[in-house]
């Protein structure tokens, strides 16, 4: 078995009910509203010109990562039983732009950007393609993006 690989990652919190899945091709919105995003594309594009010639922002990998649900654990264990609510704060009010490693779940998705579609009106979508699975170690913010430590789950297959 070969040893896990780890990586920092910049990280894009998901909106509330969105997940990305390996092999998978997701458009994330991006508007004023979400600061961060442009913050991050902006990093990811100055990483790619720097490492390759051509610039390329699909060779950079980022992570992807859903906000916590008052139904499921970080780790993805059922919180409730028999049709009872859950005695857990309602999550329904966390901001992705604000969110913590505590609002966050534990496992995401590895992805790499592979365009960006303009609307003319200060707004774009981000088409972002899933590529193996990750967990979520340690999250850092100290920039105006989220950046985690993640360690890479291939699918053998």
């Amino acid at each position: 078995m070969a040893r896990p690989q780890t990586a920092t990652l910049p990280l894009i919190t998901l909106p509330r009910g969105s997940v990305l899945l390996p092999g998978v091709v997701q458009r994330i919105a991006v508007s004023s509203t979400r600061p961060d995003i442009a913050s991050l594309l902006a990093a990811v594009y100055t990483r790619a010109a720097s490492r390759t010639p051509n610039g390329r922002i699909d060779t950079i990998p980022i992570a992807c990562v859903p906000l916590s649900s008052q139904f499921l654990g970080p780790k993805g264990q059922l919180l409730i039983q028999n049709d009872e609510r859950p005695q857990d704060q309602d999550h329904s009010d966390v901001d992705p732009t604000k969110a913590t490693k505590a609002d966050l779940f534990a496992w995401g998705v590895g992805a790499k950007i592979t365009g960006v579609e303009g609307r003319g009106t200060g707004e774009f979508t981000l088409l972002v393609e899933g590529v193996a699975r990750i967990r979520v170690d340690k999250v850092f913010s100290d920039k105006a993006y989220l950046e985690a430590k993640v360690v890479y789950y291939p699918d053998d297959g």
